[in-house]
């Protein structure tokens, strides 16, 4: 199958000066639509008080007064369900809540898979006949007119409530209420929601009239299962309900639910969507697809241990059953089409009576997933002469658009763009298809069929650590429209390919990239490559997502490959760099030890380096090493950029054989002093702010007059110019932080205190380095009589003759030239061999010509050395802090 990488290149407007978030996540939420700052908030930390106000559902209020009356009148209520989980799901949580608010002449129906989805006429002649007095549907009626009408023709009421796509001609059925969070009257905001989702919100409506309104969070965990299974988008109130929901299963007090955590070894576990989807909703949709979806209904109600025990093992034996099915045809699915010239076919097509109605849906899914073409699986049924087929369909090719093109041959038909099923008498078959294979050839023929990979972003491989996974778990629970981000490492080397499973299906290998390594990435399925992978080069372009994984009690990132392909060795250490400079802090790491640790005084713990590696360290005594890679990392900060760093224990968890402390890394920007010699102090600080660097021009000046001379400076952009190529730069705060933090230092030493600095600016409020030395005001009191502070009146708007001080720094880009103080004014042009960089030239010049702000100091030093000897460099606009 051919992939192809799109990869996105949406970047954040905001930084985490805005928040305090990774900025690759920043990136990564915008990609996905989530750009303002309060909508960040909002889906990294989901609120259950922001779940939007049910009754702007239309007739969800009518829905709950005709309930509550019907309660109180004792009135037959008869839940009509569906045989998938959302549907069995949908069942039970309304049961159970009107059960709770005081129902005693409740039942509940679910048809069988064989009966069709939806209403049936057998089932509501079956449901009157048992005395029924009202209806509720879930998760199915929105297209149901006829139905309906028969419903009121028996003289019963109904109530509707469904998520499906209203039908065609937008008739609603004609109900008591019709609840349905896509009609068009709906002040509601979301359509998304599944049906236990529209359950959920009719019964938070019940509850809160009876001033019970919190008892709704009890049923969190039924509705996330449901949300999940039939895979809602989680975005906005899915994303509430789920976020809380799977905190919700880890301690369910729902028996049936608890009793089937415990069965598979969930109980207690951090859930994730991948639990729900994989290994809990199967066994309650087994019950649907191969016996009678009743069972999920009686588990998720019943109160009795025993008969939940009883029913859950039925349960999780029937899905057994199904996978056993389920995987004999896909191998028959499979080996039929692998023996098969498949170029010269658009469609993939396979029938057979020995297939399973409950399950060719799954298959379809497996066989598109291998061969990334439309596809159609049908269970032949020789009695009744007729055909069932679940159909899956690729990006751009609308199967049920091409199931309408031969309607004429089906008996029904039904579906979206990419999933699909029909009904067709077996008599028809072989024209069929020959007219939708002609169908498929007419739309694709011309169009090359390949897989796009939509990738988040690009990451060098420094950043598969446990500290990133942490920030990436920020975006949790994933799923469908939040989906696991996809991330992408080029110029990999590849060491030790193996294959792994019980068929070798499986490709086992080692990442290492400029000193960083990755064990046992994990490409599920992907055996097929080992043989390429070992006679090509071991260069490989690698997407992949991030998770941590335990092992005797340990924490690993772990990589699962999605795609691989051979580097095309692109120089990419203007990535390298970037994303190194760009390190977020704090960082989150662990360390293990088995030492006893209640003398330890947490407050004096601290980094050791030795070589490339950082040990934790209390007084003389090591605690332990930090991992490899975050040790690599911290070493190359140090080396390339002079970074220092502190660790603060956040809290120890006891296991059996050791102690795993969860750490915070941060910068250290503490500077010791040892000389009360200003000389000697300002050469300190000079080395602790720059290394090897000078101060540029305008530093020394103000630094000059400020000290020497005993002047307040004003400092105005707009008499500072810097030019490169006859372009003015211009002038940003980082511009100003060296000159800053000298005097924020100088300060500290000379007082023992910070010094204060007015302004609003968040570059200056926000940055760590500053507020290490400067106490942050955003307003003046005119009283005071103020020596030695900065004013930064660019963001506090104050004019400067209302202020008493004896000196001071000020910012103002206003004209100011009657006042008594120094003003800087200088115009520097860059020499005529220092040239602008842009991208139109970057794939034309030497890299080793090239300055960036991110480069390490001695590279740029080496680069201003040689520019000013007349070598030709081309640079950024950060260069003008050397001039």
């Amino acid at each position: 199958m051919e992939t192809k990488w799109i990869l996105s290149e949406i970047k954040s407007k905001l930084t985490n000066f805005d928040l305090p978030i990774d900025n690759n996540i920043l990136n990564i939420l915008a990609n996905r639509g989530i750009v303002d700052e309060k909508d960040i908030v909002s889906f990294i930390n989901p609120n259950l008080e922001n779940l939007e106000d049910p009754l702007r559902l239309k007739d969800l209020d009518l829905a709950a007064s005709y309930i509550l009356e019907a309660i109180k009148q004792n009135q037959n209520i008869c839940i009509y369900g569906d045989y998938d989980v959302d549907g069995i799901t949908s069942t039970s949580l309304l049961y159970l809540v009107l059960k709770q608010i005081g129902a005693k002449n409740l039942d509940y129906y679910i048809p069988l898979r064989n009966e069709g989805y939806g209403l049936n006429k057998d089932a509501i002649k079956e449901i009157k006949d048992k005395g029924t007095d009202l209806i509720i549907t879930v998760d199915c009626g929105i297209s149901s007119y006829y139905d309906v009408e028969y419903i009121n023709e028996l003289d019963m009421k109904v109530i509707v409530t469904d998520h499906h796509d209203l039908p065609s001609d937008k008739r609603l059925p004609r109900s008591l209420a019709c609840i349905n969070p896509k009609r068009t009257d709906n002040e509601y905001s979301f359509p998304n929601i599944a049906g236990v989702g529209v359950a959920f919100l009719l019964s938070y409506e019940l509850f809160r009239r009876l001033d019970m309104k919190d008892e709704i969070y009890n049923y969190l965990d039924i509705a996330t299962l449901g949300t999940i299974a039939d895979i809602m988008p989680i975005i906005k109130e899915n994303r509430i309900i789920v976020k809380y929901g799977l905190e919700k299963l880890r301690n369910s007090k729902n028996l049936g639910l608890r009793t089937i955590l415990n069965k598979t070894e969930l109980t207690g576990k951090e859930l994730t969507t991948g639990d729900i989807s994989f290994k809990i909703a199967p066994i309650f949709n087994a019950a649907g697809r191969l016996a009678d979806a009743k069972l999920g209904v009686k588990l998720l109600i019943s109160d009795n241990q025993n008969e939940i025990n009883v029913l859950a093992d039925n349960l999780i034996s029937n899905n057994i059953d199904r996978r056993k099915i389920q995987d004999e045809i896909i191998e028959n699915v499979l080996n039929e089409l692998k023996d098969k010239d498949l170029s010269d076919k658009y469609i993939l097509i396979s029938h057979s009576p020995l297939y399973h109605h409950g399950i060719i849906g799954i298959v379809a899914s497996k066989v598109l997933e291998t061969y990334y073409k439309p596809c159609i699986i049908m269970e032949e049924n020789p009695d009744e002469g007729i055909a069932v087929a679940s159909c899956r369909s690729i990006e751009g090719f609308n199967i049920t658009k091409a199931l309408s093109s031969v309607s004429k041959l089906l008996v029904k038909f039904g579906g979206h763009a990419n999933a699909a099923g029909f009904t067709i008498k077996l008599e028809n078959l072989e024209q069929f298809k020959k007219e939708i294979e002609k169908y498929a050839k007419n739309e694709l023929e011309n169009i090359k069929l390949t897989k796009n990979i939509k990738i988040d972003m690009k990451i060098p491989a420094q950043k598969v650590s446990y500290e990133f996974i942490q920030s990436l778990n920020l975006l949790k629970p994933f799923g469908f429209g939040n989906p696991t981000p996809l991330l992408l490492s080029e110029n990999c080397i590849i060491h030790n390919p193996k294959t792994v499973g019980n068929t070798e299906q499986h490709l086992k290998f080692d990442i290492d990239q400029k000193g960083f390594s990755v064990k046992n990435a994990i490409w599920f399925n992907g055996g097929s490559n080992l043989k390429q992978l070992k006679k090509n080069n071991i260069f490989y372009d690698v997407v992949f997502k991030l998770e941590t994984n335990e092992y005797k009690d340990r924490f690993y990132p772990s990589i699962l490959i999605e795609d691989m392909k051979e580097s095309k060795l692109k120089d990419d250490r203007f990535q390298y760099y970037h994303s190194m400079y760009n390190t977020s802090f704090p960082m989150k790491s662990v360390f293990y030890t088995t030492l006893d640790l209640e003398d330890i005084d947490i407050e004096k713990i601290y980094l050791k380096r030795s070589f490339n590696t950082y040990t934790v360290m209390s007084g003389q005594r090591a605690l332990s090493k930090l991992d490899t890679n975050v040790s690599t990392l911290l070493s190359n900060l140090n080396d390339f950029y002079g970074f220092e760093f502190e660790i603060k224990m956040e809290n120890v968890e006891i296991r059996e054989n050791h102690k795993i402390v969860h750490i915070l890394i941060k910068r250290n920007y503490e500077i010791q002093n040892y000389s009360n010699q200003d000389k000697v102090q300002f050469r300190n600080i000079k080395k602790q702010i720059l290394g090897e660097q000078e101060y540029n021009d305008v530093t020394k000046e103000i630094l000059s007059k400020y000290y020497k001379e005993d002047e307040s400076v004003f400092i105005s952009n707009n008499n500072i110019s810097y030019y490169i190529d006859e372009d003015k730069i211009k002038i940003k705060e980082q511009f100003y932080y060296p000159l800053l933090l000298t005097i924020g230092m100088k300060y500290f030493f000379d007082h023992d205190k910070k010094m204060v600095f007015y302004t609003k600016n968040k570059f200056f409020v926000k940055n760590n380095y500053l507020r290490n030395y400067f106490e942050f005001k955003n307003k003046v009191d005119i009283k005071d009589k103020i020596d030695n502070a900065i004013f930064d009146f660019n963001s506090i708007g104050m004019p400067i003759f209302k202020l008493k001080y004896e000196k001071a720094v000020f910012f103002c880009d206003k004209d100011y030239t009657k006042t008594k103080l120094y003003v800087i004014k200088k115009e520097t042009y860059l020499p005529p061999n220092i040239f602008r960089l842009n991208k139109k030239i970057l794939s034309s010049i030497d890299y080793d010509k090239i300055f960036l702000e991110y480069l390490p100091i001695k590279n740029k030093l080496s680069l201003i050395k040689e520019a000013k000897i007349g070598q030709v460099i081309y640079t950024d606009d950060s260069i003008i802090e050397y001039f």
